[in-house]
């Protein structure tokens, strides 16, 4: 390997190598802890109580699949639904997961907590 590809690496894994870690203090497995309509323009459905979820490497997937998504180094969750619908919200230093969000027409929270 020339000099030049060497250094290129080397920089490459300095500045990733920070983020994988700080992503990485959010890993395991999240239990289910409960689902919660919070109605919209129509009757909507009740929420149940959600799957568990894994999160490895800043990547969140539900166990039964309804549910995948991302966290960032901060704590932020993004989730989208099997639907493509939209969840966000936020684990705190706990390890309690929240998100709200769903469909233009019915709004949920889901809430999870790390084991």
């Amino acid at each position: 390997m020339n000099m030049k590809k060497a250094l290129w690496l080397s920089v490459a894994l300095l500045t990733t190598a920070p983020a994988l870690a700080q992503t990485t203090k959010f890993d395991g497995t999240y239990a289910g802890i409960s689902g919660q309509s919070l109605g919209g323009t129509v009757n909507c459905p009740p929420a149940p109580t959600p799957a568990p979820l894994t999160i490895a490497n800043g990547t969140i997937q539900s166990q039964s699949g309804g549910f995948q998504g991302t966290v960032g180094p901060d704590g932020n969750v993004v989730l989208h639904d099997k639907g493509s619908n939209r969840y966000q919200g936020t684990i705190n230093g706990t390890g309690l997961l929240k998100v709200g969000g769903g469909t233009p027409r019915c709004n949920f929270e889901f809430t999870w907590q790390k084991r």
